[in-house]
């Protein structure tokens, strides 16, 4: 017996056949005919045709070669269109460009994905965005492609001399599809401002990128479906809950529940199945970019980006019947809605806590403010335009934000600059905004990031469960339940109840945070011998007006905003890097320590303490007798709570007994 067994497909054919025919020579008398084995789904294109019962060998590789020939002179054809520049980057470029042959490059399949308006230059003078030289630079007017090497060699980190070195080589492709006006960028960099600035090269503020609902359409079409890496991203994105969840396995997706469809948005996917004919491998990030598990020519590189921009463009709903359908996808948004009921800073802010805006002062140079000490307020609402400001600490800028062009923010206080402590990584404050978009959270808390809208967490239809709200009787507390905060009369303001209230409790530490930047208006913390600490914060906001309560949806816009942004600092350690920062911020910072003591914050928020984080609203205008539209956007609130692994929310509102109106 003669057996041999083909585990995986040859690169050549050639080498399929050298192989086969080795074992189907027979000599010795007692050696029976030859037999191969070969599992047909991993036997690809030419060589899975010789493994089918029946096949005529002879037939079959006389059509084999002619589809290599074929290939062969396609793709020298569409390198012969590539021409080079009529100058080179540099004299090292024209010693070495011959040497590196378009033919012998093969890239993996990997693009980002941006719509321009209008057409691309190719033309224009191209710099790759990394240090180096540049050794090949080719153009192809009729394929609308270009094609650029570079060369960077430096020292290496484990040497203190200059004799050793690391040459490291970077590929960038550009491909540009014409009748879909998407622009396809491939490189072995692939950071963020690398993106940006080719982008910014050849079609200079006139492209965005997909969003996941448009990027979902790769797959359709695509039969046989089986992902086996999915990425889940948290809608609250933030507090004690994971930001990104993987699942990983043969069929990743089986694993996806509906109710993941309610905290949980989709980031990324990564599968397989056939399209038209052949087994593929696909796969897209929240980030617009799509990839295939494959590498290989140029010419092929080019004829896979127009088959996906063929799908990008075809905007029908793409199904997938599989667990990624639970996952809501981030739409495109045209137009705003009718409020916007809070605004923040993108989590990048929070991830570089030391970013600051720096401002030009004639007198004392640039004041450096930090970009977590200044708010983020709605100034006016239409459905073409927000304007918002950025203010606080002497900082006054307004922003103004619109979906109907390629750069959202404009403002005319485009000299300010954002930065990290030491300086790095400066840039403008637009140019900042456009990359790291704040979010603004719509009347249902949906979320609006750049041309993005995600839904909100609270798509179930449960109600809030109004047993979470304690009634009090403000007039029997003594407390004008119309006055947030002291005015310089006899009333008693909201913000003096709830503090005398909470200097009261078993509270160790209280700190009134109120005013631009913050938090809370109050943080309360209780130390706990036997478990974890508990952490209150607390958002007050008075009745719009009386009756008291009232079925005034209005009265919690604000205020449940103001509590979905603090949801970020369900962190200890977060929260005591603001607390500290609020305290030497500015002046006479520690009154803000209304009980308690710094020794005491840096204790119970020490590095490793646990905690239990629960947030509470102070609204006199609400009662336990909801009306559907104040349940519906406390239960969205409630549920980026959970989300974000805090205690459910809670809040301090009236009694049924109703409050006279004002003269």
């Amino acid at each position: 017996m003669k057996l041999g067994v083909l585990h995986s497909p040859h690169k050549s054919l050639a080498v399929t056949l050298q192989f086969v025919g080795r074992f189907a020579r027979t000599t010795a008398a007692n050696t029976g005919s030859a037999g191969f084995l070969a599992i047909p789904s991993e036997i690809e294109s030419e060589a899975q045709a010789l493994f089918v019962p029946g096949a005529e060998w002879n037939e079959l590789i006389e059509a084999a070669s002619r589809q290599r020939i074929d290939a062969e002179r396609d793709t020298r054809e569409v390198l012969e269109t590539f021409q080079r520049p009529t100058a080179v980057a540099s004299d090292l470029a024209a010693d070495l460009e011959e040497d590196v042959d378009l033919a012998s490059i093969a890239p993996y399949f990997h693009v980002k994905v941006l719509e321009v308006s209008g057409t691309v230059d190719l033309d224009l003078p191209f710099v790759p965005p990394v240090e180096g030289d540049t050794i090949l630079l080719r153009r192809s007017t009729e394929h609308q492609a270009l094609v650029c090497v570079t060369r960077d060699a430096s020292p290496c980190r484990w040497t203190r001399g200059d004799q050793l070195v690391d040459v490291n080589h970077d590929l960038f492709v550009v491909f540009f599809d014409e009748p879909s006006s998407l622009l396809f960028v491939c490189t072995t960099r692939r950071d963020v401002a690398v993106y940006d600035e080719i982008a910014n090269q050849l079609a200079p503020n006139r492209t965005r990128r997909l969003v996941p609902d448009e990027l979902n359409r790769v797959l359709r079409d695509v039969r046989s479906q089986a992902f086996f890496s999915v990425g889940m991203r948290n809608r609250s994105a933030f507090g004690f809950g994971e930001s990104y969840r993987m699942i990983t396995g043969k069929a990743a997706d089986k694993a996806i529940q509906k109710s993941d469809g309610r905290f949980y948005d989709r980031g990324h996917c990564f599968g397989r199945g056939e399209d038209q004919g052949s087994t593929i491998t696909i796969g897209f990030s929240s980030a617009s970019k799509v990839w295939a598990n494959r590498w290989d020519t140029l010419p092929l590189l080019f004829k896979w980006c127009r088959h996906l921009a063929t799908k990008l463009v075809d905007a029908r709903t793409v199904k997938t019947t599989s667990g990624l359908d639970h996952l809501p996808l981030g739409k495109r948004v045209k137009t705003f809605p009718e409020k916007i009921v809070a605004i923040d800073w993108n989590e990048e802010v929070y991830r570089r806590e030391r970013l600051a805006l720096l401002m030009s002062d004639s007198e004392a140079g640039a004041a450096r403010v930090p970009l977590l000490d200044l708010a983020l307020r709605p100034v006016s609402v239409s459905s073409e335009q927000v304007i918002y400001a950025i203010e606080g600490q002497g900082v006054a800028i307004n922003v103004e934000y619109r979906l109907d062009r390629h750069r959202w923010f404009a403002s005319q206080s485009t000299d300010s600059v954002s930065s990290d402590e030491d300086g790095r990584r400066a840039s403008t404050l637009l140019a900042f905004l456009h990359e790291h978009p704040p979010s603004f959270y719509a009347s249902d808390l949906s979320r609006i990031d750049g041309d993005t809208l995600s839904s909100s967490p609270q798509d179930s239809g449960e109600p809030f469960d109004a047993s979470a709200i304690e009634e009090v009787n403000w007039k029997d507390a003594g407390v004008d339940p119309l006055l947030e905060k002291p005015n310089g009369t006899a009333s008693v303001s909201l913000f003096e109840w709830l503090q005398s209230r909470l200097i009261a409790s078993s509270a160790e530490v209280v700190f009134n945070d109120d005013g631009p930047g913050e938090i809370a208006d109050f943080v309360a913390i209780t130390p706990s011998p036997n478990g974890p600490h508990r952490i209150a914060l607390y958002h007050c906001k008075a009745a719009l007006r009386a009756p008291i309560p009232g079925d005034r949806v209005e009265d919690l816009y604000e205020v449940t905003g103001q509590a979905v942004k603090s949801v970020r600092y369900g962190d200890p350690a977060s929260l005591r890097r603001h607390l500290l920062r609020r305290i030497t911020a500015t002046a006479g910072g520690l009154e803000r320590l209304v009980k308690g003591t710094q020794e005491g914050l840096n204790r119970l928020l020490a590095d490793g303490a646990g905690a239990t984080v629960s947030i509470t609203i102070v609204q006199p205008g609400l009662g336990r007798a909801l009306r559907s539209p104040q349940s519906n956007l406390l239960a969205a609130a409630n549920a980026y709570m959970i989300a974000g692994q805090l205690m459910p929310l809670a809040l301090v509102g009236s009694s049924p007994s109703r409050l006279p109106r004002r003269p």
